[in-house]
């Protein structure tokens, strides 16, 4: 039977395509669909007989595996056990979009050990998900050892028969393939490095120890390390105890602090109102060993940052202002609403660092 081509507008895919394409891959046919990355060869998951016609296209024998894609991360849980903690953020900031995650234990069996799954941005691809209703098997368009199918013409010549149904949805716009990541026993492992960098990754899933340091450490550096901790988890979509799992470590000094010091009465008070607490929080001072420990130190003000530098000259590559540049001053002394405001310009810089994080691929 001769391929089918199906024109199908990106910004406003064709129902009728769609469910065309879609009954084809639950009947056990092949389509040919765009993603944001390159073309890939689609088969329903499930359809014993479709992934057989997918192995013969592609000649990959059954211990090789096929990336899944899937219409959202609920649907990538339902075919996992457990999701690893370091996958949960990359799956929060990068699905949907250019990124494979290989995850060691499934329910299912794409082929070989693990399964790579994905969440396309492409809207022809998420369309034609949400249509099947179920995960579909998506190896890029192209025969072994050549690049892949960037476009609908590149898929017909590549393969002038064996597919059902291709969805032609113009060029991809992004023309290579996924990144690719290993999440397994705690740790990550990049196995092919595309629009998402090995940068953005390490940014978002390898933690640093923060030193937040201010004079007295009853008020700013320890509202930074309530509102950072909670910031984090909420960026992250992890629990406080799986960001301590991901490396992250929020600690909090003063260059004139006693030991062993409550947080103020008026930093309690607003922490509260900000569902905070700094109830078991005791004043430190700076030492050496905390330096050593941290990977970045934050400084309220410019006599902090001076303190540090003249104190401990081997932090000066590691030590900023928080709020760059940009103090934050003590509101000790002050009315409520000062603290009020403290909080929030603490919170406003701590929201710059937990952003999506963007980088650049190295080389």
């Amino acid at each position: 039977m001769a391929t089918e081509v199906l024109s199908v507008s990106p910004g406003s895919p064709a129902q009728e395509a769609i469910a065309r394409a879609a009954r084809a891959l639950r009947d056990g046919g092949i389509v040919a669909v765009p993603t944001e990355t390159v073309y890939g060869i689609a088969a329903c998951l499930e359809h014993e007989g479709g992934m057989r016609r997918l192995r013969a296209l592609k000649t990959r024998p059954r211990e090789e595996p096929f990336a899944v894609q899937v219409e959202d991360a609920a649907g990538a849980c339902r075919l996992l056990g457990a999701v690893p903690v370091r996958a949960r953020p990359l799956m929060k900031h990068f699905w949907p979009g250019p990124l494979t995650i290989v995850f060691p234990e499934a329910r299912v069996s794409a082929g070989g050990a693990g399964l790579g799954i994905r969440v396309p941005a492409h809207p022809v691809a998420r369309a034609l998900l949400h249509a099947c209703g179920t995960a579909l098997a998506v190896p890029s368009a192209n025969p072994r050892g050549a690049e892949p199918a960037v476009d609908a013409a590149q898929v017909l010549r590549y393969f002038p028969a064996g597919i059902d149904i291709v969805l032609d949805g113009g060029p991809a716009s992004i023309k290579e393939p996924s990144t690719v990541v290993e999440c397994a026993g705690g740790g990550w492992r990049l196995l092919r490095e595309g629009l998402i960098s090995r940068d953005m990754i390490e940014r978002l899933i390898s933690g640093k120890a923060y030193l937040f340091v201010c004079e007295g450490n009853t008020c700013r550096s320890p509202m930074a390390v309530a509102l950072a901790t909670a910031l984090a988890t909420a960026h992250l979509g992890v629990s406080a105890e799986e960001l301590a799992q991901l490396g992250f470590r929020f600690l909090s000094a003063g260059t004139h602090a006693g030991s062993g010091r409550q947080a103020s009465i008026p930093a309690c008070g607003v922490a509260r109102e900000l569902g905070l607490s700094l109830a078991e929080h005791r004043t430190h001072t700076v030492t050496r060993a905390l330096i050593k420990e941290a990977d970045i130190v934050l400084c309220m003000s410019r006599a902090e940052l001076r303190y540090v530098a003249d104190q401990y000259p081997e932090a000066e590559d590691k030590a900023r202002l928080l709020a760059a540049p940009d103090e934050i001053d003590d509101p000790a002394g002050g009315n409520r609403e000062a603290y009020r405001e403290t909080a929030a310009a603490i919170r406003a810089a701590l929201e710059k660092i937990w952003k999506p994080a963007r980088g650049t691929r190295a080389g």
